[in-house]
């Protein structure tokens, strides 16, 4: 048998085809090498296997665990335990991961053995288009901070590497809060005294948005979930919420994709990524259901960005 390599990187697949090869190369093609690619296919019934299959024929580093669909949180758990590295990194099949995440990471890692470290990130429209970056806050005070107001972007899970041996003392991941399984493990991390860091000298990832993303279609349900698990962590672990702040978290919840397109819009201005703010735009004009305020709202956005280009 192989030596274990130091890190396992675990890929959950459900029906991924269409970003699968390009997420597996990827990983595949770090500069940093001492690792195994667990790729997790959760019953697909696309042509993810066939894909899986020919890169393990190229790179014996990847492994394909084929189970039957239960969903992400059951088959991290199952990557928990089948991981045979020192460290384990997270990654979605819809991402790309940048050549040196795992080398920045790991590093750190090695020096840091009780901490949960996430990285920046650029945010890209689903053809890989920049509009621009995460901007993460770095110490743990300030990411706490923001998961207690209901943020778990404030570590980005697909960007997350830690020992093994937290996610053991942690129990793995809880089924109870599928689609906010990052914000609890982070927070139940917190309340047993590991730290959370984000590396935000390494941007590690290119985190594709689309709308398929179970963030896009999940969002009322997160909300919801959300403020169950705060209610419990602020009883059983004496921790402190943010409830005004997640309240407003939820007033600004995007309720179709037309939100979406403007949010997407304001990520690619603040960036000065004109082209592609303004082709989101107007997208968020033309893509139903349209409203009044929708319309609006769109409007005025590019009245805005309008004028400020005309006086710089």
């Amino acid at each position: 048998m192989a030596p274990s390599p130091t890190v396992s990187v675990l890929i959950p697949n459900y029906n991924g085809a269409d970003y699968l090869a390009s997420a597996v190369e990827s990983v595949l093609e770090q500069n940093y090498t001492d690792f195994e690619l667990i790729v997790l296919d959760d019953g697909s019934t696309d042509r993810s296997l066939e894909i899986l299959e020919y890169f393990q024929k190229k790179d014996p580093r990847l492994r394909i665990e084929k189970l039957q669909h239960g969903g992400i949180v059951q088959a991290l758990n199952y990557g928990i335990q089948a991981a045979r590295g020192v460290f384990i990194a997270r990654m979605d099949a819809d991402d790309r991961m940048e050549p040196d995440r795992l080398r920045f990471q790991t590093a750190f890692c090695s020096e840091n053995s009780n901490t949960l470290v996430g990285t920046q990130a650029t945010l890209c429209d689903p053809k890989l288009r920049e509009l621009g970056y995460l901007n993460p806050p770095e110490n743990h005070d300030d990411i706490l901070r923001a998961c207690l107001e209901g943020m778990a972007s404030s570590l980005m899970h697909p960007t997350l590497m830690a020992p093994k041996a937290i996610f053991e003392t942690l129990g793995g991941y809880r089924e109870a809060y599928r689609h906010i399984e990052d914000l609890d493990l982070y927070l139940r991390a917190a309340a047993q005294g590991f730290q959370l860091k984000n590396l935000t000298e390494c941007v590690g990832l290119c985190y594709r948005m689309h709308a398929k993303s179970i963030s896009n279609q999940k969002n009322q349900l997160q909300m919801d979930l959300k403020r169950k698990l705060l209610k419990e962590l602020e009883t059983t672990e004496n921790l402190t919420p943010d409830w005004n702040a997640v309240e407003h978290a939820d007033q600004m919840l995007p309720k179709n994709r037309s939100d979406f397109y403007r949010r997407w819009a304001v990520i690619a201005f603040s960036e000065n990524n004109r082209k592609i703010a303004y082709h989101y735009l107007l997208k968020s004009l033309t893509t139903p259901p349209w409203s009044l305020s929708s319309t609006i709202d769109s409007l005025k956005l590019l009245k805005a960005y309008t004028l400020q280009k005309t006086t710089l």
